[in-house]
């Protein structure tokens, strides 16, 4: 049977397991790469300390979770992605996704640690002088308060962030 074809002369897209595992990784790794490569301090504001960043993050990690889990059938349907095959598939993809996350985030940290050990001091020492008595009533000590504030907000955000990815991933899991 003839299949139609479209202006270009292509056949239309048909989704597929890989069309899946490219779409999920492809997703994922930019979330990873914009996540570990952002600068963060001394260079600018954390990565915590940006709410938009966090958000971004955030939620393309979950979508891409969530895609994963097949939780969300409506959303499925909508990015044109297939079922998965298997229970196996899923649970081999987030494990793909999970080393991923890991591993791109400790090779920047030690790569950090090792060819940049002034930037790794600064990000690690500021991160211990966060003590709001010791601020005093300089714009600066403002700032740093209203950073303090920021970091604390969207911590509460990164964290039930997590709490909704890790129950997809249980879903995958079970």
């Amino acid at each position: 049977e003839k299949q139609p074809q479209s202006f270009f002369r292509r056949t239309p897209f048909q989704p597929n397991f890989v069309s899946n595992a490219v779409f999920i990784v492809s997703m994922f790794q930019n979330a990873v790469i914009t996540m570990v490569n952002h600068g963060g301090r001394p260079f600018s504001v954390s990565f915590l300390e940006s709410r938009p960043l966090c958000l971004s993050v955030g939620l393309s990690f979950l979508l891409a979770i969530a895609c994963l889990a097949e939780t969300l059938p409506m959303v499925n349907n909508f990015i044109q992605l297939a079922p998965f095959p298997t229970k196996s598939s899923k649970v081999a993809l987030l494990r793909l996704l999970v080393i991923n996350l890991s591993s791109c985030y400790y090779i920047e940290y030690f790569s950090t640690f090792i060819f940049r050990r002034d930037v790794w001091r600064e990000r690690n020492e500021s991160y211990q002088h966060h003590d709001l008595s010791t601020l005093g009533t300089l714009a600066a000590d403002e700032e740093e308060r209203l950073l303090l504030e920021e970091r604390k907000q969207n911590s509460i955000l990164v964290y039930f962030l997590c709490l909704v990815t890790f129950n997809f991933v249980v879903k995958i899991l079970r």
